[in-house]
């Protein structure tokens, strides 16, 4: 899939494969990537070009992730460049101190090519729709919106329920796809995100997946799917239908936030400018 216009990405790796890789398929996806191996050269050449997203890695030798966000950070230019850790480090402290040092997104490693693209395309969305709006380069606040929940295990439904409650989001629950099917038909005020299982009894979420892509009433509304089935055929297949993204069980807090975030303010952006295009129509 190519996108037009091409965004410029810098990949930051010091392992030669995985940045030739990574770079390659970028490239075929119509980005124009530049790469750097180590931190030092990353921030000479973000000092001469700006770049639509950085991928950076973690653990590099001379200087490692963090403290290229720290620089970052410190710099009045490089802050408001948007940054997503791509790291083998998975722990919840990582996350969160990368997250609170400015990156707006955190991938771990290894991961498939399609999720990792389908993180930087909304993370290149979000930046596209948020730049006219942006008067400073502060960390975006938490932001909450109403989801739906598709789960069929109770045990899961209640955990799931729980977090995104604390997340301030306006939780409604279903217990299979046909009832998740009727809620969103039978929803007033729509849904910003719905967190889609797959394996459920009477409809699965592919099909609900369906349903939700399929029609100019729903389609704009974000999915994540959130499954235990996490071979490479079943996340590929849900990315091509349409999913935001893809969570797996057991799943990680401070990863699930993340994407719940992102896909909530990409939501509600979206809606934004739908409705400015509208108002622009009535003026014309």
């Amino acid at each position: 899939m190519t996108h037009q216009p091409a965004y410029s990405l810098l990949l930051v790796d010091d392992n030669e494969m995985n940045r030739d890789m990574v770079s390659r398929s970028l490239v075929r996806s119509g980005y124009l990537v530049a790469t750097a191996a180590g931190g030092p050269a990353a921030l000479e050449m973000m000092g001469v070009e700006g770049f639509d997203l950085v991928l950076l890695d973690l653990m590099m030798p001379e200087m490692d992730g963090y403290r290229v966000l720290e620089i970052m950070r410190e710099s009045e230019r490089l802050r408001t460049m948007p940054v997503m850790v791509v790291s083998a480090v998975s722990g919840r402290q990582s996350m969160a101190k990368c997250l609170a040092l400015g990156a707006c997104d955190y991938v771990v490693k290894p991961s498939e090519m399609d999720v990792l693209k389908a993180r930087i395309w909304r993370s290149l969305e979000y930046r596209r729709y948020a730049r006219p709006q942006e008067e400073s380069a502060s960390e975006p606040e938490p932001v909450g919106g109403r989801v739906l929940l598709v789960e069929d295990n109770d045990a899961n439904l209640d955990i799931l329920k729980r977090r995104l409650v604390q997340w301030s989001c306006v939780v409604d629950c279903a217990g299979d796809g046909l009832e998740a099917i009727e809620r969103i038909a039978g929803s007033a005020g729509g849904y910003d995100l719905i967190l889609l299982d797959i394996a459920m009894p009477r409809m699965d979420g592919f099909e609900v997946l369906r349903f939700i892509k399929s029609s100019p009433r729903y389609n704009h509304i974000s999915v994540i799917m959130v499954s235990a089935l996490d071979d490479s055929g079943t996340i590929m297949r849900a990315l091509e239908m349409g999913a935001d993204d893809f969570v797996r069980k057991p799943f990680n807090a401070v990863e699930l936030n993340i994407r719940v975030q992102s896909c909530i303010r990409a939501k509600k952006l979206r809606d934004q400018c739908a409705a400015w295009r509208e108002r622009l129509k009535g003026l014309s």
